[in-house]
């Protein structure tokens, strides 16, 4: 698995539309949730409000977000159940356990993924530790690996699955299509178009 953790960020509304326009397109799912009222159904407005009223008025850090991807090998798909209980570790072991925070999976491309958002200040205003945080991530993640017993994932493997020929039937063309050409671009260079074009049919 390799996680991606996004630059520290100010929009918390933004963070949270992105995920939740998925969730309205049929593209995600809400996975978990920490820390957020459990009755009634999440919005990104509601979740924005219960982040926001966490965090003390006054406090001096500006880059509130925690936006982060964990993206398993498309070789090894994982249960909704594995993934909530590596987000939770993950979380936790980072230090956003006791944060509020939620966890989508995405199904908008072809490899399954989990997009995690939480907030950077703790109730008591102070900020969480960031230091050394992708070092720190990476190590987490070759510890859940090893626990959960997964193939190591590399940056520079190659783990992606070759795409189908695009079925219409199958319906979402734009995610059949997309999954076709990024496969694609990432092993072929082209002198023109058409040469693209020709490995595209």
């Amino acid at each position: 698995m390799i996680a991606k953790i996004s630059p520290p960020s100010k929009d918390l509304m933004k963070t949270l539309t992105y995920n939740f326009r998925k969730v309205d397109r049929d593209q995600a799912d809400i996975l978990l949730s920490g820390q957020l009222s459990a009755d009634g159904r999440l919005t990104a407005e509601r979740v924005f409000r219960e982040m926001t009223a966490y965090i003390p008025s006054g406090t001096r850090t500006k880059n509130i977000v925690f936006h982060a991807s964990i993206n398993p090998r498309p070789d090894e798909p994982l249960s909704d159940d594995r993934l909530r209980t590596i987000a939770r570790e993950y979380l936790c072991r980072l230090g956003y356990g006791d944060q509020p925070f939620i966890v989508f999976k995405h199904r908008d491309i072809v490899r399954e993924h989990i997009h995690l958002v939480s907030t950077r200040v703790r109730h008591d205003g102070s900020k969480i530790r960031d230091t050394m945080e992708h070092v720190r991530s990476t190590r987490i993640m070759r510890s859940l690996e090893a626990k959960f017993g997964l193939l190591p994932s590399r940056k520079k493997e190659d783990v992606s699955v070759k795409p189908s020929a695009v079925d219409i039937d199958a319906g979402d063309i734009k995610r059949q299509v997309a999954a076709a050409v990024q496969y694609v671009l990432g092993r072929y260079a082209f002198q023109s178009v058409g040469e693209m074009n020709l490995l595209l049919t």
